[in-house]
């Protein structure tokens, strides 16, 4: 099986990504060989600092730009070949929520949950 065995949640194996320099300068290795893996129930918080490839990670496992090596596993989903099937299981709740600045974070998660129509009765009990 392509990307390792399936998981009940998300997987990452040698996740990389380089940008290519437009300018004659040096490429930017923005993602280097990430490796994790996250269960079904657990939230994950990504921290680091500008240009850390925080992002990047982010947006190569959505598929929203392409990797150069590795892949990623959200389930029994592989990113290179079941991306649609993934986008409807994974949610990303960005930083910049500057409309919800009064929203707390697990007030953030239940109304992206509620936007993609994910049932998940765990939240009663933090709001």
């Amino acid at each position: 099986m392509k990307g390792g065995k399936n998981v009940d949640g998300l997987r990452t194996l040698g996740l990389s990504k380089t940008y290519k320099s437009i300018t004659g300068g040096s490429d930017v290795k923005a993602l280097k060989n990430a490796f994790f893996e996250i269960n079904t129930g657990q939230l994950l918080g990504v921290m680091g600092h500008n240009g850390a490839g925080k992002s990047t990670m982010i947006n190569t496992i959505c598929g929203l730009i392409s990797k150069n090596s590795g892949t990623a596993r959200v389930g029994q989903y592989n990113i290179d070949e079941n991306l649609r099937s993934i986008r409807k299981r994974m949610g990303v709740v960005s930083q910049f929520d500057v409309l919800w600045d009064e929203l707390t974070g697990i007030e953030h998660m239940y109304l992206f949950q509620t936007i993609k129509r994910v049932e998940m009765t765990h939240f009663d009990e933090f709001i």
